[in-house]
């Protein structure tokens, strides 16, 4: 007999779905089909799961754990590895990825919140899905991009949003990552959006149509 799902587990499904979504829109916008009328979808998308997240009942400030609301279980933060592992249906697991050089950043955007950067199992169940071929280099590489970037690029089209580009021998990898600054509301972190490989052209896109804050020498 299949388990009948709690009222809070359904709200909390239906909030990370619409999330989906919206990401999704986000994606559409920055892609090789971007028009100026996607501008106001993209404030409209941010705004909406800025909302969704601030009004998360289940997330609990003092461990930055956010739960599906009747579990008890709980996620050791203190996990440090290249290598992503995914939890259950039941607990959405906030992992530290690794720390950064927050001063290219800070020049731009201004202090950052914290030097940390997080990954959810619902950003890693997000790039398995939609870009499956470059899963195994994310659990590889994902700590390399993050500390040793070859490039950090500005998302002119996003708020608070950036490119960490790491080169290897015969392609390039882009993880796109939220950023946090002082500013804002003191639970949240710096967090993966998604991750994908970038051919050499269109790293040169990027580079031309967004502002370059770090370049490795």
């Amino acid at each position: 007999m299949t388990r009948q799902e709690t009222a809070p587990k359904i709200i909390y499904r239906q909030k990370m779905e619409l999330i989906l979504r919206y990401i999704e829109l986000l994606e559409l916008c920055r892609s090789e089909f971007y028009d100026p009328f996607f501008t106001d979808m993209e404030l409209r998308c941010l705004e909406e799961i800025g909302e969704l997240l601030r009004y998360n009942h289940n997330h609990d400030p003092h461990t930055g754990r956010f739960t599906s609301g009747d579990s008890v279980n709980t996620v050791d933060k203190s996990v440090k590895s290249d290598i992503i592992k995914t939890g259950s249906d039941d607990v959405a697991e906030i992992i530290e990825l690794g720390k950064f050089d927050t001063q290219p950043l800070e020049i731009e955007f201004g202090k950052l919140k914290t030097d940390e950067l997080i990954v959810t199992n619902e950003r890693i169940e997000h790039i398995k899905s939609r870009h499956p071929e470059d899963f195994n280099l994310f659990e590889k590489y994902s700590l390399s991009v993050v500390v040793e970037p070859d490039f950090i690029i500005k998302d002119e089209k996003n708020i608070n949003t950036v490119f960490m580009v790491k080169k290897l021998e015969n392609t390039n990898l882009n993880l796109v990552v939220k950023i946090i600054l002082e500013t804002d509301e003191k639970d949240l972190k710096n967090s993966v959006m998604t991750f994908y490989r970038i051919r050499e052209r269109n790293l040169k896109k990027l580079v031309d149509r967004n502002k370059t804050l770090y370049k490795s020498e």
